[in-house]
């Protein structure tokens, strides 16, 4: 729809348009009756609804902006004028701080032997000093103290123990394996694997097994006690297992013992 622009409203100097067909035109703004149509003659400006709505709009756009300019200018300069207190805070403790330390007389020697008192000290008062310790109750502290040895592969003096006519590096196997039996239960297996495969291994898999035969023959492992310390083991934390249940972790994994061994361990504990 379409109006004309007719003039301003003598009232309130608002913009006052006539819409087409009408014979007169009123301010929206007071009620005011501004005049009837225009001479033919006369210029007359059209305009319409949506560009009015449009200007409008546009105008409310850019006051917005200025505003939120305004209001984003003025945090800023808040937050600047915090930094600046909170700078000159500190520097005032700080100046304080240093005043205040100047002010105390720093202690010295002199000043605590002129502050001391030795009017209750008695000097002729005799004094029982410790019986000085002996060599024994040395040697027994020594001993008391003394770490425990490490990883048995080699003694202290760099020598290793002779176990029959095995090589040097069988009889270092033979230490380490009673080392790793010393700490858990194993199976011939898995001790193999300990010894002599991986990126680590120190022996050949023939050092290994000649060092694990001798063991055998000497009575040094009972692949039987063993499994039956793992098959305890493992009651601790399956204590509802049964036989076979027991028998197959046995058996399986990293325990890897045989079936004989794993049966005889099973019937040894009782387990049903």
């Amino acid at each position: 729809m379409s109006k004309i622009f007719v003039g301003k409203c003598p009232q309130c100097d608002a913009n006052v348009y006539q819409e087409e067909g009408e014979q007169i035109a009123k301010c929206y703004y007071c009620g005011s009756i501004v005049s009837a149509l225009p001479k033919a003659d006369t210029p007359l400006k059209c305009v319409t609804i949506e560009a009015e709505v449009t200007k409008r709009r546009k105008s409310a756009e850019t006051n917005s902006k200025i505003a939120l300019g305004l209001v984003i200018m003025l945090g800023i300069l808040f937050v600047g004028l915090g930094v600046m207190l909170s700078v000159l805070g500190i520097s005032y403790a700080k100046e304080r701080l240093v005043a205040s330390n100047k002010k105390q007389e720093p202690a010295t020697i002199s000043n605590f032997y002129d502050k001391t008192d030795d009017s209750d000290l008695d000097y002729d008062e005799p004094v029982e000093l410790p019986d000085v310790a002996t060599n024994q109750d040395i040697e027994t502290i020594i001993e008391e103290e003394a770490p425990t040895a490490a990883a048995p592969s080699e003694a202290l003096d760099g020598s290793v123990p002779q176990y029959g006519d095995l090589t040097v590096n069988e009889c270092k196997a033979v230490e380490d394996a009673r080392f790793y039996l010393n700490l858990y239960s194993f199976s011939r297996s898995t001790l193999m694997e300990l010894l002599s495969e991986g990126e680590d291994a120190k022996y050949t898999e023939a050092e290994a097994s000649h060092a694990l035969d001798y063991m055998e023959e000497n009575d040094f492992v009972d692949w039987y006690t063993q499994a039956m310390l793992a098959a305890e083991e493992l009651l601790e934390i399956y204590p509802d297992y049964t036989k076979k249940q027991i028998v197959y972790l046995l058996t399986t994994g990293s325990q890897r013992y045989t079936q004989k061994e794993a049966e005889f361990a099973a019937d040894a504990l009782g387990i049903k």
